[in-house]
């Protein structure tokens, strides 16, 4: 039996950016093929997004510096002259889409090229109050037993947020990386991650989204070598109108690999959310044990929650599995709070809240902490 794959509607238009564009932004001639593929490609007509225009946005270079940490980093392609560099910029991965991961390659205005040996921290912070047009080209190369947090927050009141990351997790490697999106007011976000793992690497990722208009996603692990572990949590809360689109897929392509997909959030007023997890088990992989769940509290008759999870398994010698639920809050906890003294408000803020404490708990820096905390209060 032959899968049909579905191919996303485009369009074009004729306000897009062009090589003139990226004239300010540096590196030109490294751009130069992206470019050419990007006008060559047509934005996505997603109808859950309800995305079937676009307008391009100013493009400056980023203003201020949103980088700290413990390891290195380098902001130019002409700092990297090596084969890593190159197979991964040149590395066939869609994202949320090609055409906005192809704009990161040709326009990106910031990013942050990483390579993490022993033990290593890297903190970006991304200001959209500054900097209304973000557009993001990042690399991570976590050596061989090397461990390494990254924590990425974008917040504030932007006009577009383009993100494309690729991380390559060595031998034995781990990666702890905390992804945080939340401006409400922003109309569009697209945030693309790629994970290639090596053997026994280990990953694990906080997908935290807390607005943006639109909102797009994509998390791809591909667990290449024997032994591979990632696992994944989502914590989403949309409101007002907002419509988020969230996929994570899990490729097991070797024995003895372990993935986990779990999802929680919340969704409100007339919000809309598409939940869709992949996993793909490959005729090698052997011993193969994959997860994926998925629980949305819907908050108002008018906000609606879909969840697409899709299973495709090659191989019998495996474990995977996966669920998704919806539920409204419980009359008889709400009840019980609410007999000790609690206002209706205040017992729905902490049923809410614990739905995120157990992640915002493990954020490793203290001040992004406190935003998202201070995100979250200002949308229940």
């Amino acid at each position: 039996m032959t899968s049909v794959e579905y191919v996303t509607p485009t369009f074009y238009t004729p306000f897009d950016y062009t090589l003139k564009d990226a004239l300010n932004l540096g590196n030109v001639e490294w751009r130069r093929p992206f470019i050419e593929k990007y006008m060559d490609t047509g934005f996505p007509k997603w109808k859950r997004l309800n995305l079937s225009e676009f307008f391009v946005k100013p493009l400056k270079p980023y203003k201020g510096e949103p980088f700290s940490g413990s390891v290195l980093y380098k902001k130019s392609v002409k700092s990297f002259n090596d084969d890593t560099f190159n197979d991964m910029m040149n590395r066939d991965f869609n994202g949320s889409h090609l055409k906005f991961t192809l704009m990161s390659k040709a326009f990106f205005n910031t990013g942050f090229f990483v390579e993490i040996s022993g033990e290593g921290e890297f903190l970006a912070k991304y200001d959209l109050n500054e900097n209304p047009t973000t557009v993001e080209n990042s690399l991570v190369v976590v050596k061989k037993g090397a461990k390494a947090t990254i924590v990425r927050e974008v917040k504030g009141n932007g006009k577009l947020n383009v993100g494309t990351t690729l991380f390559l997790i060595e031998k034995g490697a781990k990666l702890e990386f905390f992804n945080i999106l939340m401006a409400p007011s922003t109309p569009l976000m697209v945030d693309s991650n790629l994970y290639i793992l090596k053997e026994n690497a280990d990953v694990e990722v906080y997908d935290i989204i807390l607005g943006g208009e639109k909102v797009a996603s994509h998390h791809r692990f591909e667990l290449t070598e024997h032994g591979a572990k990632s696992r994944l949590t989502s914590a989403y809360f949309e409101n007002g109108k907002e419509r988020a689109d969230l996929q994570y897929e899990l490729i097991h392509e070797a024995p003895k690999t372990y993935g986990k997909i779990i999802g929680n959030g919340v969704i409100n007023d007339e919000s809309y959310m598409v939940f869709r997890g992949l996993t793909n088990i490959k005729r090698e992989a052997f011993d193969a044990n994959a997860e994926e769940s998925g629980y949305t509290l819907v908050l108002s008759p008018n906000a609606r929650a879909d969840a697409i999870p899709s299973l495709r398994v090659r191989n019998h010698s495996v474990s995977a599995k996966h669920s998704a639920s919806t539920g409204s809050l419980d009359d008889d906890k709400l009840y019980y709070m609410m007999s000790r003294g609690l206002s209706k408000r205040m017992a729905m803020q902490l049923i809410v809240e614990g739905m995120f404490n157990p992640i915002i708990d493990i954020i490793p820096v203290d001040d992004v902490k406190r935003d998202v905390k201070d995100e979250l209060s200002s949308k229940i």
